[in-house]
């Protein structure tokens, strides 16, 4: 629980304006990467996108999810990923904080 507890805290600093997204990321027992989904832009969610969305609908600008900016800061740990846990917390903004 107080992995999700870092998430929310995390999720609760986020500008993104429709979800409040927090993420983090877990190796052995010990937090080695905090994020949260922001309004900016990233090459890197760029790409995963179109995995996400249909080709006619490429008009979404790629705002950075909290999972893609966790991921992109921590992929040159020398860490074995399969053993790393991500704790993903949801804000909808019209919940109260």
């Amino acid at each position: 629980m107080r992995y999700f507890q870092k998430a929310h805290q995390a999720a609760e600093i986020s500008d993104y304006k429709r979800t409040h997204v927090g993420c983090v990321a877990v190796y052995q027992g010990n937090i080695i990467g905090i994020a949260c989904n922001t309004n900016k832009t990233h090459p890197m969610q760029k790409y995963y996108n179109r995995y996400r969305y249909h080709p006619q609908t490429s008009y979404f600008y790629p705002k950075l999810h909290a999972e893609i900016n966790r991921i992109f800061s921590i992929r040159h740990l020398d860490i074995n990923f399969s053993k790393v846990k991500l704790y993903v917390y949801r804000i909808r903004c019209d919940q109260e904080h």
